[in-house]
């Protein structure tokens, strides 16, 4: 018992006591009298509270043994008849999430003929179990991937070792020693395609990377001259040597940011084609020096002079230095992007064609292959022109 039910019988005693005291004092009762049914009433409460504690004890005892026989039933796996029809089956296709790909189950299929009428013959019994059986390992196997059969094989050793009845009630069918299998060349097919979906996913993100720094390029930091020096000017520490640097790149910058959209705009913007930015400096076209007509002037963060560009030579002719130059700027502008290059070389040559320089652009389309397309006015840039007039043009170019 609790302590708040000993104290309760304990307070009836007491009561119980006091009842018999109180009576015979009044009444005047002989000690004898009151005094043994006083002890006697405060004595009725303990056999009371020793019967309530034997119950609560055999209804304690009663649900200990309730719970520990559901234990053991629950421990205790499903027992099957010694005696039963079985049947070894090998070689059954089984889907997964792979159309094209299937599995190879092999199993024993033991059934339990449903008691009472004949039902079906042994036959048809056996039809009705692998049947079944196939039904509910095709549930399984067509959740998960054709190169996962390594853990299917236990999920449905665990799904058929369960006896089921078929949908038509005639037997209770399970299967046991279930093994699945993949044919090698499938597993090889498979793996081959999973490695060019991860390269070819890493492909695409570095595409979709170059493609947002094209677009960034494009649409905020060559979106127009404000911007385009603003970038440049972001590339490192702004100070007074650099803001210096800005204000005489203003024309280079305000040409890239046109040939950024388009080679159109940068012809109506009116600088000069020989200016270009490198990636190793900035260059722009100046008086004649040398007898070459253009003078290299770099500026760089550091202060040191660029590197010169290999190939050219002071003394050729001014129209082979373009040359050299647009070829330099068209590698240093794109050197990876076998796309973008041929592109920005057709609105180079584009360029060179409206400042009337059709044998430069006419070289930079061989050299890059039309760059994507032909010009509007082809017919000009494509012209064969004999060696005597070449001479005489250039020499009008060099005038």
């Amino acid at each position: 018992m609790t302590g708040e039910e000993k104290a309760l019988l304990g307070a009836l005693g007491v009561v119980a006591a006091i009842v018999p005291l109180v009576l015979g004092l009044t009444a005047g009762w002989p000690v004898w009298l009151w005094l043994p049914l006083a002890l006697a009433l405060a004595a009725a409460p303990q056999p009371l509270g020793r019967r309530i504690s034997g119950r609560r004890e055999e209804q304690r005892i009663r649900e200990e043994m309730r719970q520990q026989q559901e234990q053991r039933q629950e421990q205790q796996p499903e027992q099957t008849p010694s005696t039963h029809p079985s049947h070894q089956v090998e070689g059954l296709w089984v889907p997964t999430q792979h159309p094209e790909y299937r599995l190879l189950m092999s199993a024993t299929v033991h059934w339990i003929p449903a008691p009472g009428a004949a039902g079906p013959s042994p036959e048809r019994q056996q039809a009705i179990a692998v049947d079944a059986v196939y039904r509910r390992a095709c549930a399984v196997t067509a959740e998960t991937g054709a190169l996962d059969h390594g853990i299917t094989t236990h999920r449905l050793r665990d799904a058929l070792g369960t006896m089921r009845q078929d949908p038509a009630g005639h037997l209770r069918a399970w299967a046991q020693d279930v093994s699945l299998t993949l044919r090698e060349t499938d597993e090889q097919r498979l793996r081959a395609l999973d490695d060019a979906a991860k390269d070819e996913e890493i492909r695409q993100r570095r595409r979709d990377g170059e493609r947002g720094f094209r677009e960034y390029l494009t649409n905020d930091a060559l979106k127009d001259t404000a911007n385009a020096v603003v970038w440049w000017l972001a590339q490192e520490d702004v100070s007074r040597q650099r803001l210096e640097e800005a204000v005489g790149l203003v024309d280079t910058l305000s040409q890239l940011s046109a040939l950024a959209h388009s080679p159109e705009e940068a012809a109506r913007h009116g600088a000069a084609a020989a200016q270009w930015v490198p990636a190793t400096g900035f260059f722009t076209s100046d008086t004649a020096v040398n007898g070459t007509g253009f003078a290299p002037q770099a500026f760089a963060s550091d202060g040191e002079a660029p590197p010169e560009i290999s190939g050219i030579d002071e003394r050729q002719d001014p129209a082979s230095i373009r040359v050299l130059f647009a070829k330099h700027m068209i590698e240093a502008s794109h050197p990876e992007d076998d796309e973008q290059r041929p592109l920005f070389a057709r609105r180079l040559a584009d360029v060179l064609d409206a400042h009337e320089m059709s044998w430069e652009a006419t070289e930079i389309r061989a050299e890059y292959g039309g760059g994507g397309g032909e010009p509007e006015n082809s017919e000009q840039n494509t012209t064969v022109i004999p060696g005597d007039e070449l001479d005489q043009h250039r020499s009008r170019r060099d005038q």
